[in-house]
């Protein structure tokens, strides 16, 4: 029997944000039965088998917007991982698929996956469903959605990509460039990135004569020093 709740070390002291996301959500609080033989992790109890989808060293760290997107991705819904006073950024969700494979035909370089343009509508969604799997679900980051707050149409991508070498990168509909939305987006990422991975670089790579990015890459490398790394292309 799997059963959602928030299972802590025995005799933890329990972080009141902790409490009050719980009793908002309904998710029950418990500790780690103390099993002989176990590291608590696993552990079996008669009648009751726990298994763990996250496992959080510090409680401490914990967030109630952490735990938002925990519970999102627990419910297949989309997380939605920052916002401003004119955007949302989240999760790409299937309903938004025509609207990613538009901008990824327009764009074919806004991601690392160059395989993707050119797929049929079937073969975009399976490739996309694999990828909330993947990249949201298990690594915890990838190309999110920029989605208007007032009309919640969807004009643009932006995401950290890759793993060995994470990038950052953004695609706006032509309509939609110029007017900050790309900076406001990949602040809100960074910070997010910052505050829940662990990563010595993200790199943006900006081609020579791509102005606009270059100078948005500047300001991101001003505002989260030691975080970017710019790399120019010829």
């Amino acid at each position: 029997m799997h059963e959602e709740m928030i299972l802590l070390e025995k005799d933890e002291k329990i972080p009141a944000k902790i409490i009050e996301w719980a009793e908002l959500h309904s998710v029950p609080i418990e500790f780690c039965p103390d099993t002989p033989g176990t590291d608590g992790l696993n552990a079996t109890v008669p009648d009751t088998e726990f298994r763990y989808d996250y496992v959080i060293t510090y409680s401490s760290d914990i967030t109630p917007e952490y735990l938002d997107i925990l519970y999102c991705h627990s419910h297949d819904l989309s997380a939605v991982i920052g916002a401003s006073e004119r955007i949302i950024i989240r999760e790409i969700a299937p309903e938004d698929l025509d609207s990613y494979k538009e901008l990824i035909e327009l764009f074919p370089d806004a991601v690392s996956d160059n395989t993707l343009s050119g797929l049929s509508k079937e073969e975009f969604r399976q490739r996309h469903l694999a990828y909330i799997k993947y990249s949201y679900h298990f690594l915890g980051y990838g190309i999110y959605g920029i989605f208007l707050r007032k009309s919640g149409k969807m004009i643009g991508i932006a995401g950290v990509d890759g793993t060995d070498r994470p990038a950052l990168s953004y695609a706006l509909f032509n309509e939609h460039q110029g007017k900050g939305y790309a900076y406001d987006a990949c602040r809100i990422i960074l910070d997010h990135m910052e505050k829940y991975h662990s990563m010595a670089h993200i790199d943006i790579n900006v081609k020579k004569n791509n102005t606009a990015s270059l100078n948005l890459a500047k300001k991101l490398g001003d505002a989260f020093p030691g975080l970017i790394r710019l790399n120019i292309i010829e």
